[in-house]
């Protein structure tokens, strides 16, 4: 349900390609999954999603938060399917999905690719599975970070310039041609985990089948049920699909090698390279402990989301997540005021008498250093 947000309903009607909504008034009590309510410059997202309602204050992070709701709904009316955490893309009847750790470079690639006339982009972050192993497009077009990277092509950027659709400082839909209309379907012929690497030429390489069951199950975003069927699923897509590694540096050598490689008439099997140890994929950073009397508060805009049985913190403005387990969760409802991670240490040992007050200070301020690296934390001036 929108209201008050005629700006919102206008990005929805030119962003989302080939939907057939049906809209109608709203009840004076509605019983909606997800309720965007325009107050002034900024916009409330309540949803059953979110363990509290989430304030943004742009249209297009409002436009991100509806979206967000409306797949997650699609995914979970479907239960025991497969939904991947991940950009898919059709090249000869074909689909390919791209998964990747944050920052691996999956939404801008899959923008990147909706220039190209050879393939159709199915997503850039939500690719739902059919029953049968197809995958499908919600025509939902690719949401860009702005700027763009240092040393982006003038064919990237004028291609930006031409079909950026709904946008604010910081990001901006693609609503280019090449987007798939929603329900647009392609058997999944393979499977590709970025690697961004400094400096490296773009490379595919082999992956362990050990492997390969561990990373579709990781990027599951559906609820994973109780009787096993989600895991004979996972099991059979491991086995019959082609999962590859792209480690790349420069976003169009990435894109000339899928070009070569998925467009060609038979694939070439010299292209691939064998698998990397498994120690060379590890990023190497020192922790980022932060000191333990600076006093920390939630940062705007950010959210504890709850999906396919899991807990994320989720900034819409930036559709970051950050997957939490316990004791994250734990330290995160202790900011609900601002605290520092000695205080917060202090609570957490109460609860934990058996673990040493040293190590819940050092995990305390290593986890606080991860949230305040993706920005989902700021100290308090």
């Amino acid at each position: 349900m929108v209201r008050n947000a005629p700006e919102v309903l206008g990005h929805l009607q030119t962003a989302l390609h080939d939907w057939a909504p049906l809209w109608r008034k709203a009840r004076a009590e509605p019983d909606a999954v997800s309720i965007l309510q325009g107050e002034g410059r900024d916009f409330t997202i309540t949803s059953e999603f979110l363990d509290e309602p989430l304030v943004v204050n742009s249209a297009a992070s409002a436009l991100c938060g509806v979206i967000a709701d409306m797949a997650q709904c699609w995914i979970e009316d479907r239960p025991g399917e497969v939904a991947l955490h991940a950009g898919g893309l059709i090249v000869n009847g074909l689909a390919i999905a791209f998964a990747g750790e944050a920052r691996a470079g999956k939404s801008t690639l899959m923008a990147r690719l909706t220039a190209e006339p050879w393939g159709r982009v199915l997503c850039d972050d939500v690719l739902p599975l059919t029953p049968s192993g197809e995958a499908m497009g919600l025509g939902i077009p690719p949401r860009l970070r702005l700027p763009l990277p240092p040393g982006s092509s003038q064919i990237f950027r004028d291609h930006v310039a031409r079909h950026a659709g709904p946008r604010d400082r910081r990001y901006a839909y693609l609503a280019a041609l090449q987007v798939a209309a929603h329900g647009t379907c392609a058997p999944l012929a393979a499977y590709v985990i970025l690697t961004r690497r400094p400096g490296a030429s773009a490379s595919l390489h082999a992956v362990d089948p050990a492997d390969r069951m561990t990373e579709i199950l990781t990027r599951n975003m559906a609820d994973p049920g109780s009787d096993g069927r989600l895991l004979d699923r996972v099991g059979q897509l491991a086995n019959k699909v082609r999962m590859l590694r792209l480690v790349y540096s420069d976003l169009e050598e990435a894109v000339g090698l899928i070009r070569r490689v998925f467009g060609a008439a038979t694939f070439p099997e010299d292209e691939v390279l064998p698998a990397l140890p498994s120690e060379s994929l590890t990023e190497t950073r020192p922790a980022q402990e932060v000191a333990p009397d600076v006093v920390w508060t939630r940062s705007d805009g950010v959210g504890l989301r709850r999906q396919g049985g899991s807990v994320f913190l989720w900034q819409a403005s930036d559709n970051a997540v950050f997957q939490m387990n316990t004791v994250a969760a734990a330290i995160w409802n202790l900011l609900e005021e601002p605290e520092s991670a000695k205080g917060i240490a202090a609570t957490l040992a109460v609860a934990f008498p058996d673990t040493a007050a040293e190590t819940i200070l050092a995990d305390s301020r290593l986890l606080l250093g991860e949230l305040a690296a993706a920005d989902l934390i700021r100290p308090v001036p």
